[in-house]
């Protein structure tokens, strides 16, 4: 749980980085 947890927290602050690049 703790390995997808912090995968998804990963993810999400990408995702988040890219549209505030974007």
């Amino acid at each position: 749980m703790l390995h997808i947890g912090k995968s998804t927290h990963i993810v999400v602050f990408v995702r988040f980085a890219i549209s505030v690049f974007r």
